[in-house]
Formats: structure tokens, C-alpha cells, sequence
């Protein structure tokens, strides 16, 4: 129905604006993701024929994202698909990082270990390959740590049992 298709879109629209929010543009590269245009019609969006989002493509637009206060992260049990992002080792205040039950690929980026404010790491059943990065080894403060539920090789790195605070490895 109508009322339907609209309420979608207008989730889509809700969610395309809620994520330009929290990027840096400096060359003004979204500057027309605007309430009062067609989302179908933004840089970097595709839609179908029905109008839903198929693809998000923000390569080269020199966008980052400024995680300096992100404190808590939480994107657990959503349908995300391909390789987990780089750049949350920059988030030097985050305690709480969970991206549990998705569908991630890849290796788990090395560069969370130098997140050394997580107190909480929760990557269980997301998909990820590979070993676990000798980096977290770097969270002194690290009390939760979730692995299970992927599909991880090799042995548990030595550098793990310097984490004196570690109550939890599931």
C-alpha cells in the first residue's frame, strides 16, 4: 500500500539523514541529501524500482567520520553484510563496541586494539575469519570479550593473558 511504501521510505530517509549527520564532509559532497529531494536522487544512493536504497556507494568523497567521543557502539543483531569497517581505533574514549550477530566477512581489523578504552568487545557470531588480532593485547581495560560464534583459526594469542582486567572471554 501506499501509506506503507511511504513510511519505508521515509525510514530510509531517517536513516540515510542520521548517518550524513555523523560524517565530516569538508567538500560538501551530500549537499544534496535534503529533506525536500527525492533520497532516489542523492549523491552516492541507488534505488530499485520501488524506491528502497540498494546501494550506498560514499567512495570518494574524502568523508571520515570524528569517533573522538564515541563512547558506546551498538549495532548488534542487524543485517550487516561484508567487511567490518577500519577507523575504531581512533575512537580513544570508546568503552562499549558490540557487533554481534551480523553478517561481517574478513578479518577482525587489527586496529581495535588500539581502542585502549573498551571495557567491552562483543564481535560473537558476525561472520569474521581469520585470528584474533595479537593488538588486543593493547586493551588494558578490557572486562567482556565475545569470539564465539565465528569462524576464527589459528591459536588465542599469547598477549591476550596480559589483560589483567578480563573477566569474561566467550
Amino acid at each position: 500500500s501506499f501509506s506503507t511504501a511511504s513510511k519505508a521510505s521515509n525510514d530510509e530517509v531517517s536513516a540515510l539523514l542520521s548517518i550524513k549527520e555523523g560524517l565530516v564532509d569538508p567538500l560538501n559532497s551530500l549537499h544534496d541529501w535534503k529533506l525536500d529531494a527525492d533520497h532516489c536522487n542523492w549523491t552516492g544512493i541507488k534505488c530499485n524500482a520501488d524506491g528502497k536504497v540498494e546501494i550506498l556507494d560514499l567512495s570518494h568523497k574524502n568523508l571520515s567520520v570524528n569517533l573522538t567521543t564515541l563512547n558506546i557502539l551498538d549495532v548488534s543483531q542487524n543485517f550487516f553484510i561484508g567487511e567490518f569497517p577500519l577507523g575504531f581505533g581512533k575512537a580513544l574514549k570508546l568503552a562499549s563496541l558490540n557487533v554481534s550477530s551480523n553478517e561481517f566477512n574478513g578479518s577482525i581489523p587489527v586496529d581495535i586494539g588500539n581502542a585502549t578504552s573498551l571495557e567491552m568487545l562483543d564481535l560473537r557470531g558476525s561472520f569474521f575469519e581469520g585470528s584474533i588480532p595479537k593488538s588486543f593485547g593493547n586493551l588494558n581495560k578490557l572486562k567482556f570479550l565475545g569470539l564465539s560464534g565465528n569462524n576464527l583459526t589459528g591459536k588465542i594469542p599469547g598477549e591476550l593473558g596480559k589483560l589483567s582486567s578480563l573477566e569474561y572471554m566467550i
